[in-house]
This record gives structure tokens, sequence and C-alpha cells, in this order.
């Protein structure tokens, strides 16, 4: 039987998230899965180890240097070097680009796909369109898709330009 359901939170998230490993359909969900399955095994988890224990210790020098400077944003630190490890092992190595400009266009993408934005904008679009345009307006959204789309180009660049720089899912 099918363990695996879409709950009425991940079906409201469908439309922005699209069809991907966390909200595909159970037989979409199963192949996909399967997709990923070989690089995320026992065989891949040295070079998995490798590349989060070099991150890891990346993240602990970034964070000695600021350590004394005041307020420090911890958490975009955390999602750069998660950005960082993901990239590595499953598309290109080593990681290409300052990563706080795509980690910021993701924050972005993923602010303007919450459920609790679309439901403001559901209420307060035909209350007030000017008020609901300006605190929703889609130009970030746009310019952060855009950061995203050219740094898949660049990946993909890199990738067909050096082979030997590919991960296994590219």
């Amino acid at each position: 039987g099918h363990t695996y359901r879409r709950t009425p939170d991940l079906a409201f998230w469908f439309p922005p998230a699209g069809e991907g490993v966390a909200s595909s359909p159970h037989d979409k969900w199963l192949r996909q899965r399967r997709l990923l399955a070989p690089y995320f095994k026992a065989s891949t988890e040295r070079r998995l180890t490798g590349i989060t224990t070099a991150e890891a210790d990346r993240l602990v020098e970034r964070l000695a240097k600021v350590a004394d400077s005041g307020e420090v944003d911890v958490q975009a630190m955390v999602m750069e070097t998660t950005l960082r490890i993901a990239v590595q092992h499953l598309l290109v190595r080593p990681f290409p680009v300052e990563p706080a400009p795509i980690s910021e266009a993701i924050q972005t993408a993923m602010h303007y796909a919450t459920p609790g934005r679309a439901i403001k904008y559901r209420i307060l679009g035909p209350v007030n369109r000017k008020l609901a345009k300006r605190a929703l307006h889609p130009a970030p959204k746009r310019a952060a898709l855009r950061v995203l789309d050219d740094f898949v180009d660049d990946l993909i660049d890199i990738a067909r330009k050096n082979p030997d720089s590919r991960a296994p899912l590219m």
C-alpha cells in the first residue's frame, strides 16, 4: 500500500513548491526517491563525510573570525554551509561562487512560497489592493529567481567545461 501521503499542509505548498521529493504524489515520489538513493548510500558516505567535515571546519573558522564583531547571522552562515555541501556532493566541486547571494536568493524565493504569505495576500488583496501589492511585490522574487537561474547556468557551464568537477547527480 501507499505509506507516503501528501498532507493538507503539503497540498497547499504544492503549487509554489512544484513536484519535488517532498511534495510529489506517491508514484512520482517513489521514482524520485529511487533516483536520489544512490547518492546517499554507504558507498558515498566517505565522500559526503569529507565534504561535510571540510565545510564544517570552514564554518567554524568563519565564526571564529566574526565572533568579536558584534551581531552575527549564524542562520545565514549555516544555510550557506548546507548549500555548499549539497552542491558539492551532488552537482559540482569545488563550490564555484560566494554562497551568500545564492543563499539569500533561496530565502527570498522561499519567502514568496510560504502559505502565510499567500493567505495574507488573499485576505489583504480584496481589502486594499495597493497595500497588498506593496507588501507582496513580486520584484524581489523575480530578482531572486534570476540569481538562482544564473547560478544553475554557471554550474552547468562549469560541469561542461571541466568534467572532473562534476559530482554524481550532475
